[in-house]
């Protein structure tokens, strides 16, 4: 549909039934001027088998006119009608035309402007898969080497245990050793007064009880049990002299499990470190290798 302020809008609103609001379709021009459909004008009221004329009247001044039996067509307005649509299909064809034609142009100017950023990103696609590629291979060489730094880590630290458990277990046996005779020894002695004590006891009993008594016989008894009760045996035979060189003896073999022990210890922590260290060494050897390879591929590109 063309603009009303337009000379095309213009003629399409003269050629326009003011009824259907169409392009006028077999045309008829009433006397008044004023032009419509054939159809628009056509209505079930009008008997055209009556034989008489009847009054017409116009849907646009309402001016009353004899219509003849048979409308007269308007064959000029008809075909100014047929050319004007065929001169709006050609202009809609060549509008259609120019806008493909413009559309085309914008498209191949995208298109240029577009293919050096795609050709750019598919060379820092390519470039980064590359590096991808590496860092995996890497990061499998990384976790090879840890999983077996871990292992052998994992394998001294567990000798270490056993060297302190081992060395734990020694000492103590070595203090038992030392000691348990010594207080196995004092025990038999405390029992053995404490036996003694109830003997001399029993026999201080005895004796108050023969205070008054003149049984001589049960004196005698009573004396040579009494004479019996020495205390010789339960004389302390050890010293403590004895007992400090008992100990200087378990501080000299605890003193060497110590030597042995750090001797261990020194020779496993060393071990470590050197794993450790290599696990470093390992670890920047790959770092560099992949920052080469980065640079020797962005040196590739540029």
């Amino acid at each position: 549909m063309m603009a009303h302020g337009s000379p095309e809008g213009c003629l399409e609103s003269e050629l326009t039934c003011p009824i259907c609001l169409h392009l006028l379709l077999d045309p008829v021009t009433l006397p008044c001027a004023h032009s419509f459909c054939l159809v628009c004008l056509e209505t079930p009221e009008r008997d055209k088998t009556s034989g008489f004329d009847q009054a017409l009247c116009c849907p646009v001044c309402g001016q009353e006119h004899l219509s003849p039996e048979s409308l007269p067509r308007n064959i000029k307005l008809k075909q100014i009608v047929e050319n004007y649509k065929a001169s709006s299909i050609s202009g809609e064809l060549q509008s259609s035309a120019e806008d493909n034609s413009l559309v085309d142009a914008e498209t191949n100017e995208r298109r240029s402007r577009l293919n050096p950023v795609i050709t750019s990103l598919q060379e820092k696609l390519a470039l980064v898969d590359d590096l991808a590629s590496k860092e995996k291979a890497r990061e499998a060489a990384v976790k090879a080497a840890h999983a077996d730094l871990r292992k052998d880590v994992s394998s001294v630290l567990e000798e270490i245990a056993e060297l302190v458990k081992t060395y734990s277990t020694t000492a103590l046996k070595l203090l038992e050793a030392e000691l348990r005779p010594r207080e196995d020894a004092v025990g038999k002695r405390v029992r053995m007064l404490s036996d003694l004590q109830k003997q001399l006891r029993t026999a201080e009993l005895q004796v108050n009880t023969l205070m008054d008594e003149a049984d001589d016989a049960c004196l005698s008894d009573v004396e040579n049990q009494v004479s019996s009760l020495t205390l010789e045996p339960l004389q302390d035979s050890s010293s403590d002299l004895e007992l400090s060189s008992s100990l200087k003896k378990v501080c000299e073999k605890i003193e060497h499990q110590n030597t042995q022990l750090r001797l261990g210890l020194g020779s496993a922590l060393t071990y470590v470190s050197l794993l450790l260290l290599y696990g470093m060494c390992m670890s920047s050897c790959c770092k560099f290798a992949s920052s080469f390879f980065s640079d020797v591929c962005v040196g590739e590109r540029l």
